[in-house]
């Protein structure tokens, strides 16, 4: 600590001078000036109105309206950028309106948040003080807001972010996994909160990019492309809770104290991976078809979920359990036996219940009711988010509107497979498929310039892109009339929705995921057909790498794919009538009304 304080006496010291030359020169060049610089002095009352001691030097000080108008280190005080924060021994030390502090630095009568205090101090019930004094407890219900006039005041852990020398930032390093600590994931969500994180709705919903973030973030980040994170201006000394989310899987740590104006990086997994069981934090409730073909619930083991999730519907788990009736080896099914796949599609009131539905393959094309279809294309045009592989391309392929996504081309006989491992391309052409190829790089599971895929199939062709996107596609020599397999593709849902009521363009809620790979009988330890026990344990595969970056891109909010990610901004930050706050905030002018076009605007909590 003693080095911080001399780096920051230093930076101050630095300030100061600064400050004075620049005074001093103005005052040679005003014109009516004698050409010299103000007198010398000893304490401000040294020196004429208007003017404080500082350095030895009588200075004017610019003028203000606030402390946002002052360069770091400075705080508005009676309209004048007066310097604060700086070591003293009695108020002789400080300039005229700030006085010497029972913390021994010179500090304004009262503050509102960090930036009235100068560097590497926050702002505590009202009063400036060294980073790590305790906060105030948050009230029940939450601290009430201020007046209108009142003007921006900190509240709960916005009073310990600080300002820090030379344009610095406390600063939070780390990375997002999934739930078993193996795979860092793209596009995750990671904010501290400075609110109470609300509980997710039941259900389907229609769940846009940042109507799920509640906590009033106080700073926000997206992870990259190796599934790492930057946040900076976290609160310094005092422990914070971390928030990380896609779509509604979530958890929440609590970060020790880190030292202000430092890069902390994190480096325990357990402190950053998505939970592994409802009591860590919140997993969608999904529903899964198991299938012969395809053992996609081994994935999810395999992808760290703890075995009593696992249940029937009305058991209680996170992940409900239905088998299809065909198909040898039999579909896996929980000892005591799982619901029939028929329950889950027969009505749309019971798809709606769950947020994500998965329906691997089947083993053979097992045509579908009509009225199950469109119970899945109301269901994900509500905001569900469906997974479908292989054969289950029988909810997809034949019946309007999911059949004008692709030139669908079943192969049911399996005539014209591509070859076997396959090399997948990745379609580059838009951020979210060169983020893809990176990620897929990070994780190992690309080399040689493709993905190696085992047991391919071929029944899509060319994707109609103004419904759906290509993610990955390559040459198959054994089909010449669509000679170019697409082995992934998505789309959002509704496809083509009408236009709202004011002319905007329509909303997009749900979305769907057709992969014509899947986890490989290889996944299967024997064929008694039991879950878990049948499920074969060992390191995830190149393509199940690649069906677990989709399991999280269908579970995340609905954006366009072609636009890179964007994140929603928090509490005091920038906004915009495009650009709109996280959930629970208001895009708010500096009159504190609405903001409309061309005002700059920042992100604050409703007042009632």
């Amino acid at each position: 600590m003693g080095d911080t304080r001399d780096v920051r006496d230093r930076s101050f010291s630095i300030l100061l001078l600064a400050t004075v030359s620049a005074f001093s020169l103005a005052l040679i060049i005003a014109p009516g000036c004698s050409g010299h610089v103000d007198k010398q002095c000893s304490v401000s009352s040294d020196c004429g109105a208007g003017a404080s001691c500082i350095e030895g030097a009588c200075a004017r000080l610019p003028g203000c309206t606030r402390s946002g108008d002052c360069d770091a280190g400075s705080s508005c005080i009676l309209s004048a950028c007066t310097p604060v924060g700086n070591p003293c021994g009695s108020n002789h030390d400080c300039a005229s309106g700030a006085s010497c502090s029972s913390h021994n630095v010179c500090a304004p009568p009262s503050c509102t948040s960090a930036i009235d205090c100068g560097l590497e101090q926050v702002c505590v019930q009202g009063q400036c003080a060294p980073v790590g004094t305790p906060l105030p407890p948050v009230p029940d219900g939450g601290f009430p807001p201020p007046p209108p006039d009142a003007g921006p005041t900190c509240v709960n852990l916005q009073c310990a972010q600080v300002a820090c020398p030379n344009g610095g930032s406390t600063t939070l390093m780390g990375s997002v996994f999934d739930p078993s600590g193996q795979v860092p994931l793209y596009n995750a969500l990671v904010y501290v909160p400075n609110g109470q994180v609300k509980p997710f709705s039941q259900g389907v919903s229609c769940d846009r990019c940042g109507s799920t973030t509640s906590g009033e973030p106080l700073v926000i980040a997206l992870t990259d492309a190796t599934g790492a994170f930057t946040l900076q201006n976290v609160p310094a000394g005092t422990s914070f809770p971390l928030v990380m989310q896609i779509g509604k899987w979530r958890r929440q740590v609590i970060i020790p104290a880190v030292q202000a104006c430092t890069t902390t990086t994190l480096s325990d997994v357990n402190q950053q991976r998505l939970p592994r069981n409802k009591s860590e934090g919140d997993i969608p409730q999904m529903a899964i078809a198991t299938g012969s073909a395809d053992p996609f619930e081994c994935l999810l083991l395999k992808m760290g979920l703890d075995t009593a999730e696992f249940t029937r519907p009305d058991a209680g788990g996170r992940i409900h359990m239905y088998v299809t009736p065909q198909g040898s080896p039999p579909p896996l099914r929980l000892d005591g036996g799982s619901a029939p796949a028929a329950d889950l599609w027969d009505a749309g009131s019971t798809l709606a219940q769950y947020d994500v539905v998965l329906l691997p393959c089947e083993g053979s094309e097992y045509r579908k009711p009509a009225n199950a279809i469109q119970n899945l294309v109301g269901y994900t045009a509500a905001g569900g988010r469906l997974f479908v592989t292989h054969y289950s391309y029988v909810w997809t392929a034949f019946n309007a509107p999911f059949n004008s996504v692709a030139n669908w081309v079943p192969d049911a006989p399996q005539t014209h497979n591509p070859p076997d491992p396959f090399s997948g391309l990745i379609d580059t052409s838009f951020p979210k498929g060169i983020a893809f190829q990176d990620w897929l790089t990070n994780v190992g599971a690309f080399s040689g310039g493709n993905l190696k895929i085992n047991e391919p199939r071929d029944d899509v062709g060319p994707v109609n892109l103004d419904a759906g996107t290509r993610w990955i596609y390559g040459p198959n020599p054994k089909n010449t009339t669509t000679p170019i397999t697409t082995q992934h593709l998505t789309w959002n849902t509704p496809i083509f929705p009408p236009p709202q009521s004011d002319g905007d363009a329509g909303v997009e809620c749900g979305r769907v995921v057709f992969s014509d790979f899947h986890v490989t009988a290889a996944g299967l330890a024997d064929s008694k057909g039991l879950f878990p026990s049948s499920c074969k344990a060992g390191a995830l595969t190149p393509q199940e790498k690649a069906l677990i970056f989709m399991l999280f891109d269908v579970s995340s909010c609905v954006q366009d794919d072609h636009k890179p990610p964007v994140v929603c901004p928090g509490l005091g930050q920038s906004c915009s009538p495009t650009q709109a706050c996280c959930s629970g905030l208001t895009c708010l002018g500096q009159t504190l009304a609405p903001c409309v076009a061309g005002e700059p605007c920042s992100c604050t909590v409703p007042i009632n």
